[in-house]
């Protein structure tokens, strides 16, 4: 058997050499496990998981109580969110070893990210029972209390983090994300979080940035909003990326594989399904907060920010072709490499969004890939989450965010030219799919919820249930930066919250241009053309 070091160790010819081999052996004999176990270690090599999965689940049904290839498939799987394997792999595996602690950890951490934080919960908390407290264990089990919304029991458990662990920098963060700082508080947070730093400074992308976020928070709460401000441009200085020259190519290669004449011939191609309902925009721009109220009629599924689409479309070249040889990709596609690519879509969010129900898909940046949705699915809905330019850019300026966001959120002007040209984009979209994208602006959304939420459950095609109002989906996935707020009822808030920093923005300001006057206006014709409901 060949494993994944001997398969990293040997040139790349080798393995090709070695991968004929193994599927010569296969074809001789299916039933050969180290041949499958060894095509698995090529393939994972080679970056192509989802076929050493396909190998590992063959493994796995030869040997089912084999706890290494359990423990394998489960982490190959979970990895590329291939769920539904992961998760049965990662249920044999603790039925046929629960006496191992590591066992839990794999299966907590599977459930966690298909969304099952319950199970999550139950799985570190059989870990805790057998290996003890641990800063990070108590910080997971923490994590899916406040996914729960379990706020207290959340706030204890990363308190409790802290206190095994003084330099965990991403429990000392979650802190500051749902606690409100008084004034005695912040000083001794402050100290906590400058001495952290240093432990922390192999991983600063992560766990530095989480702690400048973190202390611009605990500032942020008891107004401080300069020196606040000074900590959130630390938080995102140690995550610029040397090199943003490549910021708007995703939008480059679409605009110029899209045209009237593509989008007319290959109007039916996709699948007719009415089934998937994408939610895009900025982040930080409602995205949660409309999936939550489409997600609370029973006949929605939340699907979350789910990743399959933006895969499909590296997949395609998006992200690493010049305009003109994107362009021969989309136009050189036929009918049935649409059909493909619509049931590749459909196969990878099933784990999560089940075969029935109307299902989500919030991804906000999806936003770059509405031509491509609505060529495999021309019968999607699709709604854009517009808000503030102000309000958006602050709003993820001011947050820690995943590192993908990093290549145009960590300076100001980068920002503001970011946010213009997904502006332009949208407008593009707009002006070839005419009618096909509803728009919500959130600052009318906030003050207008159930006139909004009865429209946008009316456009999906279902009828009024009286459960949207309240959001209570317990089953929903959400796990973004506003899984809590989400669950609260909506206030006003959040909106103008970008005038505390004014002062340190030029740059934004500046790089945005029109963008701000064109969305207020907007906006105000809105507020002028809206109906009104009835007190009553």
């Amino acid at each position: 058997m060949i494993t994944i070091k001997q398969a990293l160790d040997m040139p790349p010819e080798k393995r090709q050499q070695l991968l004929s081999q193994v599927d010569t052996a296969l074809r001789a004999n299916k039933r050969n496990v180290d041949a499958l176990l060894s095509g698995a270690s090529l393939h994972h090599v080679e970056r192509r998981q989802a076929k050493t999965v396909e190998l590992l689940k063959q493994a796995a049904a030869l040997r089912p109580k084999d706890t290494m290839i359990l423990q394998w498939m489960s982490v190959a799987a979970g990895e590329i969110r291939d769920f539904a394997s992961a998760k049965w792999s990662s249920k044999k595996l603790v039925e046929t070893d629960p006496g191992n602690p590591e066992n839990w950890q794999i299966r907590g951490r599977i459930l966690e990210s298909s969304g099952d934080s319950a199970g999550a919960l139950k799985a570190f908390s059989r870990q805790l029972e057998m290996a003890g407290e641990h800063a990070e264990l108590v910080f997971q089990i923490a994590n899916c209390n406040f996914y729960l919304s379990n706020l207290e029991a959340a706030l204890k458990g990363y308190r409790r983090a802290v206190e095994l662990d003084p330099t965990h920098a991403l429990a000392l963060y979650a802190i500051s994300t749902i606690h409100t700082f008084s004034e005695d508080e912040v000083p001794p947070y402050l100290e906590r979080v400058e001495a952290a730093v240093p432990a922390n400074k192999d991983n600063p992308i992560y766990n530095i940035s989480a702690l400048y976020y973190g202390a611009g928070k605990a500032l942020d709460d008891i107004r401080a909003f300069d020196r606040a401000f000074d900590y959130y441009r630390k938080a995102n200085d140690v995550r610029r990326p040397p090199d943003v020259s490549r910021l708007t190519v995703p939008f480059e290669n679409y605009q110029a594989a899209f045209d009237v004449d593509f989008a007319e011939k290959s109007k039916d191609w996709g699948d007719q399904s009415r089934r998937p309902i994408f939610i895009l925009g900025m982040p930080r721009s409602g995205t949660t907060l409309v999936e939550s109220i489409l997600a609370a009629h029973p006949k929605v599924t939340a699907g979350g920010e789910m990743p399959v689409l933006e895969d499909l479309a590296e997949h395609i070249g998006l992200f690493r072709d010049s305009p003109e040889a994107f362009s021969a990709k989309i136009r050189g596609l036929t009918r049935k490499d649409v059909a493909d690519m619509a049931r590749a879509y459909l196969n990878g969010v099933r784990t999560l969004c089940g075969k029935d129900n109307l299902f989500t898909d919030k991804l906000p940046h999806n936003f770059m890939h509405v031509g491509l949705i609505l060529t495999l699915f021309p019968k999607a809905r699709i709604f854009h989450c517009r808000r503030h330019p102000l309000d958006v850019c602050s709003s993820i300026y001011t947050n820690g965010m995943t590192p993908a966001h990093n290549y145009y959120k960590s300076d100001l002007e980068t920002l503001g030219r970011y946010f213009s040209a997904y502006d332009d984009h949208m407008a593009f979209w707009n002006h070839l799919f005419p009618g096909r994208i509803r728009e919500v602006f959130y600052e009318d959304l906030i003050a207008n919820q159930e006139l909004n939420s009865r429209a946008m459950i009316d456009h999906v095609g279902l009828p009024w249930d009286d459960r949207v109002m309240t959001r209570d989906n317990p089953d929903g996935v959400v796990k973004t930066l506003s899984a809590w707020q989400v669950r609260q009822p909506v206030y006003a808030s959040a909106m103008g919250k970008w005038k505390r920093y004014e002062n340190h923005l030029g740059p934004l300001i500046e790089a945005l241009g029109d963008k701000v006057a064109t969305y207020e206006t907007a906006l105000e014709a809105i507020g002028k053309d809206a109906p009104t409901m009835e007190a009553g």
